[in-house]
């Protein structure tokens, strides 16, 4: 029994999880930061004891803070669109399919560990206190991890077509499936009738 090679750069599982996932984490993340962006800054790290979290941000802060939350919402719009016209419109194309999406993910994977390593970076002392860990902060560690994992999944051509491996295979069944056509092209322009059409007609003379 041979297994059937994947004939999409993006199957069903990345699509959906980066075209739909990915963006509705990012959209909702700057929806809570725009109805409440105090509480949104407030929540990124936790609080030195005798500090107490900002009740009002300075203006600076406020427009750091929404512009962030904007720039990540924006990436996962990026996503839908550039990943939706990559697989309806190189449907026939896997291998320029893989290029393209390698072009957007690996970026985006190097993004990933920086954020969580520039998060811990910046926690100090408490990054290996988690029980000090705010929501915020366990969301960006666990549920970035959600992201960047099959995105590592991608780049290591698990479950889907690689350009190296599946190329050749692909290859040489369209060249199959052009000799077929070639031939019986000839053979009808020879006056032949190729096999497979008389069968198909003695199996309907059979029927009736």
């Amino acid at each position: 029994m041979t297994l059937r090679r994947p004939i999409s750069a993006l199957p069903n599982f990345y699509y959906c999880w980066f075209a739909g996932y990915e963006p509705l984490l990012t959209l909702t993340g700057f929806i809570g930061a725009l109805s409440d962006p105090t509480k949104a800054h407030n929540a990124q790290a936790p609080w030195k004891a005798g500090t107490s979290p900002l009740k009002t941000l300075p203006l600076a802060t406020l427009v750091t803070t929404l512009q962030f939350a904007y720039i990540c919402a924006l990436l996962g719009v990026v996503n839908v669109f550039v990943l939706t016209a990559v697989r309806n419109r190189l449907r026939e194309h896997p291998g320029l399919q893989e290029t393209i999406i390698f072009s957007l993910f690996t970026p985006l994977l190097v993004g990933d560990f920086f954020h969580l390593s520039l998060t811990l970076w910046m926690l100090g002392d408490d990054k290996w206190n988690v029980n000090n860990w705010t929501p915020m902060v366990w969301t960006s560690v666990l549920v970035g991890m959600t992201l960047t994992l099959p995105r590592i999944a991608w780049l290591s051509g698990i479950g889907r077509f690689v350009e190296r491996r599946d190329g050749s295979s692909m290859n040489e069944d369209a060249e199959a499936k052009e000799a077929v056509a070639s031939k019986d092209s000839m053979e009808i322009k020879d006056g032949i009738v190729p096999k497979e059409n008389t069968e198909r007609k003695k199996g309907r003379r059979g029927k009736h």
